[in-house]
């Protein structure tokens, strides 16, 4: 997470017991509280315990505002004794990205290993962003002489190769923090290490915010990394959020937590509160102040919905199960039929197999996952299609197949979660058919697609397929669409084009005879989709693509049917500074890849030619290197085409 430091909630009181090093008991407990309620530190970790590698990547990714990136950067490793997908992994990778830390001479990380001093000394400095050209003497002296000229190191006795205790670690973070980094201009203004890192000095709370002011409650729907906002509430520039007393990114809202912004008196010290309190259960008594549960009474707090409320009457009664969200204060905030939210019986059919008497069908369920089953039913008429699925054991399930088909078109307005006139649930799966490859061998191309990718305004017809209305008040808690972001668009690239020219009569000379003028009549391309040339012409004079256009077309029986759109390069520069099967950084911004990017070379004699992303050398300078997103970046797009000149 992108850290700053947070109101003291819950500090637990640190006893100060003997340290080898001449620090106070005073600074390093201080150290040790600020780096845990920060976030930096784990809350387990031990002042005594000797800090090893694997600690100290993640304590200085996190110092360096790297905590998003890590969570990001998990599922692949460039060590072999760290694994795949582990968080140590994210922050292993951030780090190495960030140079901030590299593996050792036999290729390996050894996240067991302690991190001596000197090493501490010169990952700091560095970070700091000296280098070896602004030093005097050798390696480990002149980074460690450093290291205490500017204070970092003020009080910590150690020897260069020594182990480094904990507390001696976090003194030294909590200090780099405070110390200016290096100018790149001597009129530049001074800047501390927190603040280029996103943890300014001004976003430290230490004390507890007296008499706060909490803003009306939110709901959370739909939190990724790429949430601004939830309702009226403000996340952008990394705010402070908490959830049951310690920090959290954004990534740890779920699905239905209450949102409060919380600030002082004066609207200077803020944070964000998360609050994750549900109660389910039948309603046993139900009034315009108070809702029963079960025999409990919760009274309606704080930004309750009362429109709501008094909707309610005759749509929910004594004996329903509904589930109620409490705010801080303990009050309700808001509240929902849990029925109107059950769409655990829909699945969606990618593919199936038939083999002797054993039948199986692979399913998509709306929890994102792809599972196969055993059926009694023959599963061939159903793939690429929508079924009600209920189990006959744990690996044996029956279906019956949903009839869908282009509803026409619809009003979205997503900050008010309505479809047309009707209310969307806040646990609404979507379904989003990108290719149901009903021909082929291929699993059917299917995305669950979020309500808040969705933009406010018309959805034109074709695109929503089925919707699933339950309740007294017809909410919408499922939806099938067809390739809503349009994704079954091809990416291509103009490798010629020739103009088609026409006489054209433009008036008659003196003695009556026609004259005629040759104009464009429209162009022939020829255009690189995966590597394999099409022919497409126009008549369209307008529609002119010059060689290296990167287009967005559509395919039809294995040619171009039609060109939708010219699409511009989102990054453009000389070199890749890093790339991998995920990823790839352009101009110190990283961006990420959706599936396996088209990657074009253009030749001497003009043409261009299909290759890999690992053809592209890091690092080195070439003419032009242009990176094309599937949709803004904005909207959480990603690489679909990378040329290089």
């Amino acid at each position: 997470m992108n850290l700053k430091r947070f109101p003291a909630i819950l500090i637990a009181t640190i006893l100060c017991i003997s340290f080898t090093t001449n620090i106070k008991a005073m600074s390093y407990t201080d150290a040790l509280t600020r780096l845990k309620d920060l976030g930096i530190l784990d809350q387990n970790a031990q002042q005594n315990s000797i800090m090893t590698r694997g600690e100290f990547v993640k304590a200085i990714s996190n110092a360096s505002g790297l905590g998003d990136k890590a969570y990001s950067y998990r599922g692949t490793s460039i060590f072999p004794d760290i694994k795949a997908g582990s968080e140590l992994s994210g922050y292993v990778n951030a780090a190495v990205d960030k140079g901030l830390m590299n593996g050792l001479s036999d290729g390996k990380f050894h996240p067991e290993s302690f991190i001596n001093y000197a090493q501490i000394c010169t990952i700091m400095v560095k970070a700091l962003g000296y280098t070896d050209d602004d030093l005097e003497g050798t390696w480990p002296k002149n980074y460690v002489s450093k290291a205490k000229e500017l204070g970092i190191s003020q009080g910590v006795s150690l020897n260069y190769y020594d182990e480094v205790q904990l507390q001696a670690a976090a003194s030294m973070i909590d200090r780099l923090l405070d110390t200016d980094i290096k100018k790149a201009d001597a009129s530049d203004a001074d800047k501390t290490y927190g603040e280029a890192s996103g943890i300014s000095n001004d976003s430290y709370q230490y004390a507890m915010i007296s008499d706060p002011i909490y803003s009306n409650p939110e709901v959370a729907t739909d939190i990724g990394r790429d949430t601004k906002n939830i309702g009226s509430i403000d996340l952008s520039g990394n705010p402070a959020i908490i959830k049951d007393g310690v920090p959290i990114s954004i990534t740890d809202i779920e699905e239905n937590d209450v949102v409060y912004q919380v600030s002082d008196v004066t609207n200077t010290k803020k944070y964000i509160l998360v609050v994750d309190n549900k109660v389910s259960g039948e309603i046993t008594s139900f009034t315009s102040s108070q809702i029963e549960i079960d025999g409990v009474t919760y009274k309606y707090g704080q930004g309750m919905d009362f429109n709501k409320v008094l909707e309610s009457y005759g749509s929910i009664e004594v004996g329903d199960y509904v589930t109620i969200l409490l705010g801080y204060d303990g009050k309700v905030v808001d509240f929902f039929n849990t029925a109107t939210q059950d769409n655990s019986q829909f699945a969606y059919v990618i593919n199936y197999s038939n083999d002797m008497d054993e039948h199986r069908v692979k399913l998509l369920m709306i929890d994102g996952n792809i599972r196969e089953f055993k059926t009694k039913i023959n599963p061939e008429s159903y793939k690429g299609k929508l079924v009600v699925f209920s189990k006959l054991d744990e690996d044996t399930v029956t279906f019956n197949g949903l009839s869908y088909s282009d509803t026409g078109s619809h009003i979205v307005n997503r900050d008010l979660r309505m479809l047309d006139g009707d209310y969307v649930s806040h646990n609404v799966k979507i379904f989003n058919i990108i290719d149901d490859n009903r021909d082929s061998d291929e699993d059917s191309n299917v995305e669950l697609a979020n309500w808040s990718e969705l933009s406010s305004g018309e959805i034109e017809s074709g695109k929503i397929l089925y919707v699933n209305r339950t309740g007294t008040y017809n909410d919408i808690n499922f939806m099938v669409t067809n390739d809503l972001f349009e994704d079954r668009y091809k990416i291509g690239i103009v490798n010629d084009v020739e103009t088609i020219k026409a006489n054209v009569k433009t008036g008659e000379d003196e003695n009556g005879k026609p004259i005629y003028d040759e104009k464009t009549r429209g162009y022939n391309y020829k255009i690189l989709v995966d590597g394999t040339e099409y022919s497409w012409s126009t008549n369209d004079s307008d529609k002119f693509y010059g060689s290296g256009s990167v287009l967005r077309v559509v395919m039809s029986n294995g040619s171009i049917d039609k060109v939708k759109e010219k699409i511009s390069y989102e990054a453009l520069g000389s070199k890749l500074q890093a790339a991998d099967v995920n990823r790839l950084k352009i101009n110190n911004d990283t961006y990420f890849l959706k599936g396996k990017p088209q990657v074009y070379f253009k030749t001497t004699e003009g043409d261009y030619i299909l290759k890999e992303i690992s053809d592209i050398e890091v690092n080195r300078a070439y003419k032009s290197v242009a990176v094309y997103l599937d949709k803004s970046l904005s909207n959480g797009g990603k690489v679909v085409a990378i040329v290089v000149q």
